[in-house]
């Protein structure tokens, strides 16, 4: 991966199309953009476990995940039910990531009206990543002479982070190990995942803005460019920590809103 990207992502700056490009372009190469799809549709054929896997590591590598819309949403689609022309026509193209695809419609698994989410749309890595800057935060932060790592109010939200992140990583265990048994995660696990997911990436998102104090009441948007020479206010790598709290804040509506998961999940477990 370039270093440039690799850069970039660690500081939460936006990636150029033409530099994103260049990375997915690498992966297909390897055939790593579809690895989960049917070896005879051009894929190796990963198991669940695999591809998790393989996101989990691109994460931990301080690489851009892969867009999902061509590899993940629209070549299973394409190869399942597509004619033999469609076919020929759009999988090499995503295979290789000689297209780009988007999405501007709604439907089952994908809108923010509808209930469903992939298991591999929760980011471990991502989560980790989130965690240790919080921790890096707690302890290079000052205040009345004293690290906030060992302030009691924070040391207890850490804790509760902690656990949700542990409660997250086991209810993925848990659809995952459906999917290999009945074929698909359940529906009432995925409401699980989704809800505990979305609401543990805010408040951690929400964590870290307030350890940023006043700092964080600034959103410098230009900071989030390659090449700006500005002067920062806050520390040197937080100008993304406003931008992902509020773009987070729809975590809890796309994709199936948290009121729509807690209404399956009590419908599935208390039979409302």
């Amino acid at each position: 991966m370039p270093e440039s990207i690799r850069l970039k992502q660690a500081r939460g700056q936006h990636i150029e199309k033409v530099e994103y490009d260049t990375w997915l372009k690498r992966l297909g190469s390897k055939g790593w953009l579809t690895g989960k799809w049917r070896k005879d549709k051009g894929g190796h054929g990963w198991t669940p476990e695999q591809f998790l896997a393989f996101q989990e590591e691109v994460g931990r590598a301080g690489a851009p995940p892969v867009i999902a819309f061509g590899p993940t949403m629209a070549g299973p689609v394409i190869y399942t039910f597509g004619t033999e022309t469609q076919q020929q026509q759009h999988l090499p193209g995503i295979m290789r990531n000689n297209v780009w695809w988007c999405q501007s419609y709604s439907e089952p698994g994908a809108g923010s009206d509808l209930a469903g989410l992939s298991v591999g749309n929760i980011d471990v890595a991502k989560f980790e990543q989130y965690l240790g800057r919080i921790r890096r935060m707690l302890t290079e932060t000052q205040e009345g002479g004293m690290p906030l790592s060992e302030d009691p109010l924070f040391k207890r939200r850490m804790a509760e982070l902690e656990v949700g992140f542990a409660t997250v990583k086991a209810l993925m265990a848990d659809q995952l190990a459906a999917a290999r048994q009945d074929g698909a995660p359940s529906l009432m696990g995925v409401a699980a995942l989704k809800l505990s997911g979305t609401e543990l990436q805010q408040a951690i998102l929400q964590t870290g803005l307030d350890l940023l104090g006043r700092h964080g009441m600034v959103y410098q948007s230009e900071a989030l460019h390659a090449g700006w020479n500005g002067q920062m206010i806050g520390p040197e790598d937080s100008a993304d920590v406003m931008y992902e709290h509020l773009f987070r804040r729809a975590a809890t509506i796309y994709g199936g809103s948290s009121e729509v998961q807690k209404n399956i999940i009590a419908k599935g477990a208390l039979g409302l």
